[in-house]
């Protein structure tokens, strides 16, 4: 299916993956039937994924990469390279997912040293991009050099009040009764690009009272 997708041609894709046109025809045939889906729509240069196709595609791509972490894994453990895993994560970050993360990584390699490191999110990425760290949990946005992010969760905006507030007895609050109440309680420095994006929705919030 991926080479089918890079190629967009199936005549293509099976000189590619050295099988013969047909046969490649009648393996993708079997897949519609027992998937009960279409995956490919006749163009006139191909074919074109269908988008139960490109979801099919981008876990098959998943799956593969997966695949060669493992026997890396395996080979590492195999010759007793397995290196401490570094990990920073920020004072915004839930333990719970930090403890997720590690016992992920435990899993796949069982006798590795996990180092954790707590820092602000400036701190942080200068630790990833000079190597010094392997890893961090960080608030998003998160900029740097070369490095691969990942979402690994998502939480809503929390908004506090004095309990003695007007608003704070009420089942449901209205925008407009935040107008001129909404601060942000962190200091820039920690996190430059996360203060900036809730200012940003902060702007937008008033705007839209």
């Amino acid at each position: 299916m991926i080479a089918v997708a890079e190629e967009e041609n199936i005549s293509r894709a099976a000189k590619r993956l050295f099988v013969a046109q047909p046969s490649l025809s009648i393996q993708l045939k079997s897949m519609e039937d027992a998937l009960s889906i279409e995956l490919l729509v006749r163009v006139p240069k191909g074919v074109k994924l269908t988008p139960a196709a490109e979801v099919l595609t981008a876990g098959a791509r998943q799956i593969l990469a997966l695949c060669d972490e493992v026997i890396a894994a395996a080979r590492a453990s195999h010759n007793g390279t397995i290196a401490p895993l570094r990990i920073g994560y920020s004072p915004f970050i839930d333990r719970a997912l930090l403890q997720m993360v590690c016992s992920a990584h435990l899993a796949l390699f069982p006798n590795c040293e996990i180092t954790p490191k707590s820092g602000d999110a400036v701190e942080l990425l200068s630790l990833l991009e000079t190597g010094a760290i392997d890893a961090a949990l960080l608030t998003l946005p998160a900029n740097g050099i070369g490095l691969n992010i990942d979402k690994l969760s998502h939480d809503r905006l929390v908004v506090c009040m004095r309990s003695n507030d007007p608003a704070a007895s009420l089942d449901e609050i209205a925008p407009s009764a935040l107008e001129k109440k909404l601060k942000i309680f962190r200091e820039p420095e920690q996190h430059p690009e996360g203060h900036r994006k809730l200012m940003e929705m902060l702007d937008e919030s008033c705007n839209s009272l």
